[in-house]
């Protein structure tokens, strides 16, 4: 399929502007909604624009892509949280699985475990430790400012602390990441049994590219979770 024939639709889930999400879809498709959640450390800058790329290469291959804006408050992180969880009822009762990069994929672990039904998570390099990334001062201490509030107070946001998700997740992560530490994604696969592929010599942004070793595990892992 040609990927420039894919025209995204816009659609709004709630009266504010970044409440809204682009629908990405190859036609008919038995498979289930892919929601696409960007990164950026959760700060208003960061928008959803570059993964535009990556959700028409994946619907593209066939997937059926929902790329979701969410407010980013600095302070509020029950915001971004709530309208995910939002979105999601949209949704429902189709099966959804969740494709987050860096912050995109702390918010889509935090978010599951809440009402909604979620076939399958994969993480592109998730911040899924925010004590260390606090620590670290990740993102430009991005973590003390989207939370407005220690680390340390904030467990039910924090995937590493949070309880085992009863859907599967799959993470990709470059082993030369130097925006989110490999050393998270390590500990949180082990501690949760999450599956975890790393790529030798790839960095952060990487990941978001539409050909190459990384896209492949993308469309592998997705297939799978569907």
């Amino acid at each position: 399929m040609n990927i420039e024939a894919i025209t995204p639709v816009t659609h709004s889930y709630g009266e504010d502007p970044d409440q809204i999400y682009e629908l990405y879809s190859p036609g008919e498709s038995n498979g289930p909604v892919v929601i696409l959640i960007h990164g950026g450390y959760w700060r208003p800058i960061h928008d959803r624009e570059h993964m535009r790329p990556l959700a028409q290469a994946l619907a593209a291959k066939g997937f059926t892509i929902a790329l979701t804006e969410y407010r980013r408050i600095p302070g509020d992180p029950i915001a971004s949280m709530d309208d995910l969880h939002h979105l999601y009822s949209h949704f429902f009762p189709h099966n959804v699985v969740l494709l987050g990069f860096s912050a995109g994929g702390q918010l889509a672990i935090a978010t599951t475990p809440f009402r909604f039904q979620v076939s399958g998570i994969l993480a592109l390099a998730p911040v899924t430790d925010l004590v260390d990334s606090e620590l670290r001062g990740c993102g430009e201490d991005a973590v003390s400012q989207w939370l407005g509030k220690p680390a340390q107070e904030c467990e039910e946001f924090d995937p590493i602390r949070m309880d085992t998700l009863d859907c599967p997740v799959f993470i990709i992560h470059g082993a030369k990441d130097d925006r989110v530490p490999i050393e998270h994604s390590r500990a949180y696969a082990e501690k949760h049994g999450a599956a975890l592929m790393e790529i030798a010599e790839i960095g952060h942004f990487e990941l978001m590219a539409t050909q190459g070793e990384s896209f492949e595990a993308i469309v592998q892992a997705l297939n799978i979770l569907a």
